[in-house]
């Protein structure tokens, strides 16, 4: 399956990142900065993996020196051309960017492959259509790291940007998304479940403005495990009575109590 993209656009009018950086390194530091979008979107597409041995390959075929490329690469990430948190967690050079235009570029294709610990945007936003294959799907549910970064994708943003937006999902959100999806997911026991945990993982991180990515990876799990639809997409609707509504609140009223 095909992941990289071949064409991308760069913007005649660059922000002062790169002009910063090009005053620090010279063209030399605009050019390698270049490559190492060429080679995240010629790649995976949305990111590209960053250690000792993948700088000094890609120095070697730059023509650059390795000290170089690591300066210009550090200083990359300290003015925010890359996310910092992403690499320094993963090891990966992203951003939201670089997410924003390779999800647009690839929305017409039939499947992409996600690896959900690296997403800074809401992908669901851009790749309606689109077959999710989930890489990692063996990550244990209850420690499944959706990554959020700190410098506001939670924050005051308009829908259509496809920045994660502050909302904790009612059962409702929950039921509409699974609507219309050949799923294996009961929507009430997955929004109970995160519901009563009120969205946040074990190890601290709120998946309340990506539970949608959350519920792909029980479908994966569920894929995985053999397990089978709830029926075909067209005939389940989900409705939820008032009284069950009610009773289900009051439970986890009880179980926080």
């Amino acid at each position: 399956m095909k992941q990289g993209l071949d064409y991308v656009m760069l913007d005649v009018a660059l922000d002062e990142k790169f002009d910063l950086i090009e005053a620090e390194f010279g063209l030399a530091g605009f050019a390698v900065v270049v490559k190492l979008y060429q080679r995240i979107y010629g790649g995976e597409g949305y990111y590209c993996e960053w250690n000792k041995e993948v700088a000094l390959l890609f120095a070697s075929r730059v023509h650059a020196g390795i000290n170089a490329v690591s300066e210009i690469v550090s200083a990359a990430i300290r003015r925010g051309i890359f996310d910092r948190e992403m690499y320094d967690k993963h090891g990966i050079l992203t951003s939201v960017g670089i997410q924003k235009r390779c999800f647009k570029a690839v929305s017409r294709r039939k499947s992409f492959e996600i690896d959900l610990r690296y997403l800074l945007v809401d992908y669901t936003r851009f790749l309606k259509d689109v077959n999710i294959i989930i890489k990692n799907v063996d990550i244990p549910l209850e420690n499944a790291d959706i990554s959020q970064q700190s410098t506001g994708e939670y924050s005051t943003g308009k829908e259509s940007t496809g920045e994660c937006i502050a909302h904790v999902p009612t059962l409702d959100d929950v039921c509409s998304f699974a609507k219309g999806r050949d799923t294996t997911v009961d929507p009430v026991r997955f929004w109970g479940y995160y519901d009563a945990r009120k969205w946040i993982l074990p190890d601290g991180t709120d998946i309340s403005g990506r539970w949608q990515s959350m519920f792909l990876v029980w479908e994966a799990k569920d894929k995985r495990e053999g397990k089978i639809s709830l029926g075909t997409s067209g005939d389940k609707t989900f409705e939820i009575d008032e009284f069950f509504r009610a009773a289900l609140a009051n439970s986890y009223e009880k179980k926080e109590g």
